[in-house]
């Protein structure tokens, strides 16, 4: 559906609600993300459009995508999903809906934050939501200014991220790391059990099998630690990823031993870093901490293609002897709507209320989930 076109900019804005023509998108699509250098591939149309099949269909979510257009060349495309959350409805970025950072793919030009900020004007106006999130927007990206810069009522949590970069800081915690003397003495000792390989997997269905063997694993390390895992379901979320599989830049790195897979780790691997978020190791094999060792291998792996490791969020306890660099990923729960206005009012109070009683009766409060699948 043609919306309106921009005077200013020349551009022309299209609100998209049908998947076909979504994915009719697909080679501009690609073309953009290419052109973007270091835009995360969860803003890929592979990324997207495994995720609507996947999950937003599945879950009978409603299809909202803003796009651009300026002298016909595709310059935005931001997609949404939209449901019910008890009596209001919210909306999100597609996904598959667990801890991934919110960006934009928009052309990187001098025009790129004006045409930001008309693509959100327009998604406020025609988006039919009281409330729309953005989870984990990197601190200084372009979307990041944009919200940060709003005048409405939302709730904002703030999450610490953290990786190592490909430079001189990041090589020397790598070095670090790697020269310990422990893990040197795990490798060595594995090695005498047999062949030990680091591989990063080429064919996409054994991508998706070590997909299968890998997230039972990691279930079982979650409940077994206390954790909550942060997908809503597992079935789903392992169909999404087998689904995403097929695209390369989801990749599957494997530490194996004879043969015999002792870890495994999933990662984006875009034009700037590989970006970890599920990793588990065969408990069997725990005292040589193979998942560490597997860690180390990929880094080395991403820092011989100029890669920097991105960790992610949360501050998990082994991530603090891995991080050169830090920073914050800001979520936003935003009202777009007199109702919306209400349930961001409600849900604020609530939070006040249970800092409150925290601050009183330490202990006594359950935390807020942590995302756990890095």
């Amino acid at each position: 559906m043609l919306i309106a076109v921009s005077s200013a900019a020349a551009d022309t804005w299209e609100i998209l609600t049908d998947p076909q023509a979504l994915r009719a998108l697909e080679p501009e699509w690609n073309d953009l993300w290419l052109r973007a250098r270091d835009e995360y591939v969860t803003q890929s149309f592979a990324w997207c459009w495994a995720a609507w099949c996947t999950v937003g269909e599945t879950l009978g979510r409603r299809l909202h995508c803003v796009v651009a257009r300026h002298a016909g060349e595709l310059v935005l495309v931001w997609p949404f999903t939209v449901h019910r959350v008890g009596a209001w409805t919210r909306a999100r970025p597609l996904g598959p809906e667990v801890a991934e950072y919110s960006t934009v793919l928009v052309e990187r030009d001098a025009r790129a934050a004006d045409r930001l900020g008309a693509a959100w004007k327009l998604l406020c106006r025609t988006i039919r939501s009281d409330m729309i999130l953005f989870p984990y927007v990197p601190a200084g990206s372009l979307l990041h200014g944009l919200l940060t810069g709003l005048r409405r009522l939302m709730i904002i949590e703030e999450t610490p991220i953290s990786g190592l970069g490909c430079d001189a800081a990041g090589r020397a915690v790598f070095e670090r790391v790697r020269g310990s003397k422990p893990l040197r003495r795990r490798r060595r000792q594995l090695a005498e059990r047999g062949t030990l390989v680091h591989e990063r997997v080429a064919d996409p269905q054994r991508r998706a099998q070590l997909i299968e063997w890998l997230l039972p694993r990691k279930e079982e390390w979650i409940v077994r630690t206390g954790g909550e895992p942060i997908w809503r379901s597992l079935d789903l979320y392992r169909r999404f990823l087998v689904a995403a599989a097929a695209d390369e830049r989801l990749a599957v790195f494997a530490l194996t031993l004879d043969g015999a897979v002792i870890a495994a780790l999933v990662a984006r691997v875009d034009n700037v870093r590989v970006e970890q978020f599920v990793s588990v190791h065969d408990d069997e094999y725990r005292a040589y901490s193979p998942g560490q060792l597997l860690r180390i291998d990929t880094v080395e792996w991403a820092f011989e293609r100029g890669l920097a490791f991105d960790l992610r969020v949360g501050e998990h306890e082994y991530k603090k002897e891995w991080t050169s660099r830090h920073g914050l990923a800001v979520s936003y729960n935003i009202s777009n709507s007199p109702f919306g206005t209400l349930a961001i009012a409600v849900r604020a109070a609530q939070r006040r209320l249970a800092s409150a009683f925290r601050a009183r009766y330490p202990g006594r409060l359950k935390q807020g989930r942590t995302p756990v699948a890095d």
